[in-house]
């Protein structure tokens, strides 16, 4: 793969599928105006966070060099040169940023939000410990939001709170594997980590996994949610998503494997069997029953 292709980090994108979440539970993914709409604020998205790892990466190019996996990044290594990199992001963001005017006004507020926060977490914020982590949960409530804004549906307060507490678990997750790499070579990552020990993360984790799993349950079981998919059997889901949760836990805490969410994503058949059963029900109580 081309290290400029590798820089931008094109897999991460998955990420932005939660701008597909709103009009995924609307009921409306058949609409062409609004998918489309949706997907090019998925283009838009992609190129502003690429815009995002790049400048990441433009900073921490002394500490990746001495990270065992990401001393191979196209900056860490060499491959690509500072200010092909600066280049590069400017280009990116600017194409995101014209293009997400072009499509919604009330969009481009929001990604031009989420590259304030962002550029803000680079500088400054991502040093801070558990602000970090809400930096990073922030960014999720702004996909799903913009989601809500290019479908046109309303994004329910259990939508914003999941949402919320799944990208605090995930962050977390990944703070502990910066904790275990630290325990093993000595290496420290990043400034924030000192605020943070796996004593406190583990705690942190089955704390946000323990209301996750009690905020869906509430949202499964709620009468408006029963009365609107009037789908006898949708409690049933919490099986795939409480299994799904202890898959985590058990990729973090026993085989220490949660460097990278997207990568398990795309690695982890036990975590797509899970995902893609739960998508089934809501798949089937929405647009097949």
């Amino acid at each position: 793969m081309s290290p400029y292709l590798r820089l931008i980090r094109p897999e991460q994108w998955v990420k932005n599928a939660f701008l597909f979440i709103p009009i995924f539970f609307s009921g409306h993914i058949y609409e062409s105006t609004s998918w489309w709409a949706v997907l090019a604020g998925f283009i838009c998205f992609s190129l502003c966070a690429s815009a995002v790892y790049v400048l990441n990466d433009y900073r921490d190019i002394e500490n990746d060099k001495l990270h065992p996996v990401k001393c191979k990044r196209p900056l860490a290594s060499g491959e690509v040169l500072p200010r092909e990199a600066a280049f590069l992001a400017v280009t990116l963001f600017l194409t995101a940023v014209i293009g997400a005017w072009l499509l919604n006004p009330e969009f481009f507020g929001l990604l031009l939000c989420y590259s304030l926060i962002n550029l803000a977490y680079s500088l400054k914020l991502k040093h801070i410990p558990i602000i970090d982590i809400n930096i990073i949960a922030l960014g999720f409530l702004l996909r799903v939001g913009s989601g809500g804004i290019l479908s046109q549906t309303p994004v329910s307060h259990w939508l914003a709170m999941m949402t919320y507490l799944l990208a605090l678990f995930i962050a977390l997750a990944k703070r502990r594997d910066d904790l275990s790499l630290k325990e093993k070579s000595g290496i420290t990552l990043r400034k924030a980590i000192d605020g943070y020990n796996l004593t406190f993360v583990n705690i942190a984790m089955g704390v946000m996994a323990a209301v996750l799993v009690v905020t869906y349950i509430l949202y499964i079981t709620s009468p408006a949610v029963e009365h609107r998919y009037q789908f006898n059997y949708l409690y049933l889901s919490i099986i795939p998503v409480v299994t799904g949760m202890m898959r985590y836990l058990q990729l973090s805490f026993v085989l220490e494997k949660t460097g990278s969410p997207t990568k398990l994503i795309f690695k982890d058949l036990f975590l797509q069997m899970v995902l893609l059963i739960w998508l089934s029900f809501f798949a089937f109580a929405i647009y097949l029953k």
